[in-house]
């Protein structure tokens, strides 16, 4: 994972794992204490799916 486009990937995971994990804390969906971990599942799982390419469709305006 060397490669700079997957170093951005993941730090862009991540960055965005702990807001929706916020998010979930905020909703009171998960407790404060599970936030840490809720985070690192939610940025594995989207650094997987922008791995394989799995990126939302293009909309046309």
């Amino acid at each position: 994972m060397t490669h700079p486009k997957y170093i951005a990937q993941d730090t862009w995971s991540q960055d965005i794992a702990v807001l929706i994990a916020d998010a979930l804390v905020d909703a009171k969906v998960i407790d404060k204490p599970a936030m840490e971990r809720a985070a690192s599942i939610i940025a594995e799982e989207i650094f997987v799916r922008l791995t394989v390419g799995d990126y939302p469709p293009h909309i046309k305006e």
